[in-house]
């Protein structure tokens, strides 16, 4: 069961993630990479998107075994005004990388995360890097890209398959009530962490600066 759910909690929202991974253990990318590409262009742009599609057809590496610990958090984010409204959601560490967040806020308006991890889960995944077709205008300039070409870039991601799970239990935290300031991301764990997980925690926490202010 752990397994399955740790599976849902990489693939995260994409509704190409369980095609992405299938592509990748069958070794089938670029038919991948045709079926969810833009469409090709009728006149301006076909030598752009033939190079992209070129690219990320031959993309495919892996896999590689990868150990990943996934991590319960509280989040709260803020806009408008200061807020108490804090969620669930997860952080994830990779063997000698900081935390970051799985699921990227901003959070406000958010439900928990579901589904959820609710203890420290110690993963082995199996890891694919590979890239798609994407139109560039949806990526910002300092978005990186692994080539851009008119209106089509090439997007490089990596596809997981969770091998197996062992789950550290650990004492629950209750959900903050502290009121986070107008434009910040604050974080807390979900449960009780060891000191340096909890301090590369906070360090995820921060308030935007306003000119001005």
């Amino acid at each position: 069961m752990g397994t399955a759910l740790a599976q849902r909690l990489l693939n995260g929202r994409s509704k190409h993630a369980a095609g992405a991974l299938e592509a990748c253990k069958r070794g089938e990318w670029a038919e991948f990479v045709h079926r969810i590409a833009p469409p090709k262009p009728f006149l301006l742009g076909r030598r752009g998107y033939g190079r992209c599609l070129a690219h990320a057809e031959r993309s495919l590496a892996g896999p590689v075994t990868v150990k990943l610990l996934l991590v319960p958090l509280w989040a709260c984010s803020t806009e408008d005004g200061a807020s108490t409204e804090w969620v669930a959601m997860h952080g994830v560490v990779e063997e000698g990388q900081p935390l970051s967040e799985l699921e990227v806020g901003p959070f406000i308006g958010m439900k928990d995360a579901s589904p959820r991890a609710d203890a420290l889960w110690e993963c082995t995944v199996r890891r694919w890097t590979a890239a798609t077709v994407v139109m560039s205008r949806f990526y910002a300039p300092d978005t990186p890209l692994v080539l851009r070409a008119g209106d089509f870039g090439v997007l490089e991601s990596w596809m997981e398959e969770v091998v197996s799970v062992a789950v550290r239990e650990a004492e629950p935290l209750p959900r903050p009530t502290r009121e986070v300031p107008m434009f910040a991301h604050g974080f807390e764990p979900r449960v009780r962490v060891s000191p340096e997980l909890e301090s590369q925690i906070q360090a995820m926490c921060f308030t935007a600066k306003v000119e001005g202010g």
